[in-house]
């Protein structure tokens, strides 16, 4: 992913998705809006967070796999919003996030502002305005800025409320009999299905007709691996086996061992990965094929070899403690 800077806005072009599609991302720097936001975030992420398809990132995702029965015919798949923050419609978020306010109970214990100032708030919140270096403004007519911290739970909100009328609700016929797991980290979703390719197909097509703004892609397992997240999941006879993944365009750059930073922040760097490895890889083989990887990675930038095989042995003793 590379960004290009243009005035206020920064052009992000992912590079690993097909055609290089750009987004137009709002910079909050002396935005006079930013501490506001900063409050409005706080009041809204528990309501962004209690929905049932929730999980907070791919630790709290691979816990829920753990607990999943696999039967052979099973299938894995991910939907993926295209553009969600751009693509939510303020309005209806709005109202949802007002009915949802109002239902509340903990709302007193986070702010004294009653519902509709919050939505009034946030209305505010939401005018954008981009400015180009030839002098042009440019007005963000709806969907939520890229960039903002109030983006994130207001798309949440309301990907909360798509979820609840069309894929949770007793109405679903797909939900009893075929969904298996729906798991949403913001704007992409974690699929287990059990009713087969064209059904899947079907339930695939028949979502991106709910709502008008709303449009998936999908992506299916190719040989029982799906890559999610930062995880490879692999379907086994029993099981969800996982371990880290990483895109094609992933250049394994980290800090040089002769950058300026502290030692104790490049040590960090290496720990952080090093931890990864171990809570996302199942199998030993992925395992030390994940440590040896980092290992070669990190001496070629200059850490020292006893350092880096010390901190990785160190790691070992940490997590035979644990367990």
């Amino acid at each position: 992913m590379s960004a290009l800077v243009l005035g206020h806005m920064y052009l992000l072009i992912k590079v690993h998705k097909k055609n290089f599609p750009g987004k137009a991302v709002v910079s909050q720097i002396d935005d006079p809006t930013y501490k506001i936001c900063k409050i409005l975030t706080d009041i809204l992420n528990p309501l962004a967070s209690n929905g049932q398809s929730f999980v907070e990132n791919s630790y709290d995702l691979k816990k829920t796999l753990a607990m999943i029965q696999v039967d052979k015919d099973d299938i894995q798949a991910s939907f993926d919003v295209i553009a969600l923050f751009p693509s939510i419609p303020i309005d209806k978020s709005l109202d949802c996030i007002r009915e949802r306010l109002q239902k509340d109970e903990t709302l007193s214990e986070r702010t004294e502002w009653k519902p509709n100032d919050i939505v009034s708030l946030l209305q505010i919140c939401l005018e954008t305005h981009f400015k180009t270096l030839d002098g042009r403004i440019f007005t963000q007519t709806d969907g939520t800025p890229i960039g903002k911290s109030i983006s994130g739970p207001i798309a949440d909100i309301y990907m909360n409320w798509f979820e609840e009328k069309y894929i949770f609700n007793d109405s679903n016929p797909f939900r009893q009999n075929l969904i298996k797991v729906w798991k949403r980290p913001r704007d992409d979703v974690y699929i287990l299905w059990k009713g087969g390719s064209e059904a899947l197909d079907c339930f695939f097509w028949q979502l991106n007709y709910k709502e008008p703004r709303i449009e998936f892609t999908i992506e299916r397992e190719k040989e029982g691996t799906l890559p999610f997240l930062d995880l490879s999941i692999k379907r086994c006879v029993d099981r969800l086996v996982t371990k880290v993944y990483r895109k094609d365009t992933h250049t394994q750059r980290y800090i040089n061992w002769r950058s300026n930073h502290s030692k104790n922040c490049k040590l960090g760097t290496l720990k952080g990965l090093i931890h990864r490895a171990h809570l996302l890889c199942d199998l030993k083989d992925d395992l030390l094929d994940e440590l040896q990887l980092l290992k070669d990675v990190f001496i070629s930038y200059g850490y020292p070899s006893k350092l880096v095989e010390k901190t990785i042995k160190d790691s070992w003793r940490i997590e035979l403690r644990k367990n």
